[in-house]
């Protein structure tokens, strides 16, 4: 196995996997894209992971909100940034991650000093039950 290939396994990356990568930070993206090698890189349709790795928080916000929608629900959002940036934390990105209803789900560094943080959609909140047995009649 190579080290590439070990993160790969650590991060729970799995056959068939289909990601969207992109973003203006080469070097991080770059990096990711050794890792996810494997992944099918789909021109369309559904996505299990959205991997931006962007200069700015705006570069983020605006590849989040043009991609997320191919998400699928358990897919999962990785923001890719050399840890030197400025925005080598969650705490870059509240408000883009808020906006889009996600919740950190931990962080891996790469090799050569790059750090990926990764995002997943929060639980759908339970609904009530509106069966006929839970609803009450009018009088």
């Amino acid at each position: 196995m190579t080290p590439d290939s070990d993160i790969a396994t650590a991060l729970g990356i799995r056959p068939g996997l289909r990601a969207w990568i992109g973003g203006h930070q080469r070097e991080a993206r770059a990096a990711v894209e050794r890792v996810l090698r494997d992944a099918l890189r789909p021109n369309e349709g559904a996505i299990d992971l959205l991997v931006v790795s962007p200069q700015t928080v705006e570069e983020a916000r605006y590849f989040i909100a043009k991609h997320l929608p191919k998400l699928t629900e358990d897919g999962r959002l990785w923001i890719a940034t050399d840890v030197s940036s400025g925005l080598g934390s969650t705490d870059a990105f509240p408000g883009t991650v808020n906006e889009a209803a996600l919740i950190p789900g931990g962080e891996v560094e790469l090799p050569a000093g790059y750090r990926v943080f990764q995002f997943r959609r929060a639980p759908a909140q339970s609904q009530p039950d509106e069966s006929r047995e839970n609803r009450r009649e009018p009088n």
